[in-house]
């Protein structure tokens, strides 16, 4: 029997810009080490690794709907020239939107939903993207979403036929490091106004213990600012900044750490807070829909009000504050429940959802 022949098209692949890509090539791999399927994946991404095809994308603030524009034109010769049984589209905010139908059955994965972004956040461009996020729906054989949060937000008829499929984690790559709990808070991710930066500092900044230190890794364009803003609060000595890492340098640092913060005003899935509960460091993230599949409050880590750097600060309170055995508890149960994501759980949905499409 011939293997199945995925279309994966996507945004962001490799090298890895942020989740979707992470998503797309965990996807990739699974999937070229099986016996019964072979990705095609095709993007604007530069990139040796074989069976990709790359299509010309724009950056900037255009660049994500121009590419879905391409996609659109090229789709169905993508499908003729390489004989693709199954088309799978990684969408949403910060993806492709399925403007054509295709030939062939299609996935469009929500990693984000311009639902809640348009409610929360305003503006025409959100509530354009929700209009093609809409058609994307419309336009696919089969939605999946990679949080239940995801799907709560969802305003149309096939909201009830929308499958979640979690973003997968290599628990080989993160898996507790022999090291130290060390008196540290830590943030990973882009150093972006809506990542929370500046919630953060100004909730650290606000704790009454003042032997505790700030790790802060990534770059992005409010970086200048933070470190301004540290400097304000009178945080010189205890914010530490470390340029974007190689995702396999991470856990040691997850390791390390009390506990790792989440504070985004949006996420579809927290890709960090699974990352360092695989790794057994608690978590504290944003009480917004793609993180409450995560995070049990109290329990594995604790969940604050978005935009809100004096909830935080209160959670922070509380965590810094455990005792040992407490920590080591939530600790314990924060790698529990990392194991709800699994790259294996991942690719085994979506194997089975593209084994479905072509029976």
């Amino acid at each position: 029997m011939s293997r199945l022949r995925i279309g994966i098209f996507t945004w962001d692949f490799d090298p890895i810009q942020g989740g979707i890509g992470i998503h797309a090539l965990e996807l990739y791999n699974a999937l070229m080490a099986d016996k019964d399927f072979e990705p095609v994946v095709f993007s604007p991404s530069h990139t040796s690794l074989p069976n990709h095809v790359r299509i010309w994308g724009a950056r900037g603030y255009l660049g994500q709907f121009l590419f879905s524009v391409q996609c659109a034109l090229l789709v169905e010769r993508m499908i003729r020239a390489h004989s693709l049984d199954v088309v799978h589209f990684m969408g949403s905010s910060g993806g492709v939107q399925i403007l054509v139908k295709p030939s062939k059955p299609a996935i469009f994965t929500l990693n984000n939903t311009y639902f809640y972004l348009s409610r929360v956040l305003g503006g025409f461009k959100f509530f354009f993207m929700k209009a093609l996020e809409e058609m994307s729906i419309n336009n696919s054989s089969v939605q999946t979403a990679i949080s239940g949060g995801i799907v709560q937000e969802i305003r149309h008829p096939k909201k009830s036929e929308i499958k979640v499929v979690y973003i997968g984690i290599d628990g080989s790559v993160f898996r507790p490091a022999k090291s130290r709990v060390e008196k540290a808070i830590l943030f990973v991710g882009r150093v972006e106004e809506r990542k929370g930066i500046f919630d953060l500092l100004e909730a650290f900044a606000s704790l009454d213990e003042k032997d505790y230190n700030l790790w802060i890794v990534g770059d992005g364009s409010a970086k200048e600012r933070a470190i301004v803003m540290g400097r304000i609060l009178g945080l010189e000595g205890k914010i530490t900044y470390f340029p974007k890492m190689d995702r396999s340098s991470l856990p040691k640092l997850y390791s390390r750490a009390l506990v790792t913060v989440l504070p985004s005003w949006s996420e579809g899935f927290g890709l960090t807070i699974a990352e360092a509960m695989s790794c057994g460091c608690i978590v504290a993230g944003s009480d917004i829909p793609g993180i409450r599949d995560q995070i049990d409050d109290g329990v594995n880590g604790v969940l604050f009000r978005p935009r809100s750097p004096a909830d935080l600060s209160g959670r922070l309170k509380f965590l810094v504050s455990m005792r040992s055995k407490e920590i080591r508890e939530m600790r314990q149960k924060a790698i529990q429940k990392a194991k709800s994501f699994s790259v294996s759980k991942m690719a085994s949905d979506y194997k089975s959802i593209y084994s479905g499409l072509v029976k």
